[in-house]
């Protein structure tokens, strides 16, 4: 599951999201929109956030998704 189902799914707001993951804003909206790939700590520490349902294999890129954008 993508970080931004997983929050949507939730019904977290992103700015809460941020702060219960520890970091800032700007930081986690990059995450949320794929521009960047989280560092394995953070990873491991989303997937515990989100019991597992967003696991450091979502944030790799799919060669198909980034053609359909």
């Amino acid at each position: 599951m993508k970080l931004i189902e997983y929050q949507e799914s939730q019904r977290i707001g992103p700015v809460e999201a941020a702060r219960q993951l520890g970091v800032n804003y700007s930081t986690y909206y990059k995450w949320r929109m794929g521009y960047v790939v989280p560092r394995r700590v953070m990873q491991l520490k989303i997937m515990d956030w989100s019991g597992g349902k967003v696991t450091p294999n979502d944030f790799i890129i799919n060669k198909k998704e980034e053609r359909k954008q």
